[in-house]
């Protein structure tokens, strides 16, 4: 499943280009997928085309959200 690759990447805040550049998928199609794992939880929107996966989230200490 495509959520797997995203688990495994290294960055903490994906962006919509992230997505799509570690999915090999167009921006486009990025979206509706981000939106599509926001809606099954598989992922978190902080704010408009940024995105965390609820496992890192979950692991987030407080110095690391400020």
């Amino acid at each position: 499943m495509n959520i797997n690759k995203l688990n495994k990447n290294k960055k903490l805040i994906l962006s919509i280009e992230d997505i799509a550049e570690l999915l090999s998928i167009s921006k486009e199609s990025a979206k509706v997928t981000a939106n599509r794992y926001v809606k099954q939880n598989l992922l978190l929107r902080l704010k408009r085309n940024f995105y965390i996966t609820p496992n890192k989230f979950e692991n987030l200490k407080e110095d690391d959200l400020f």
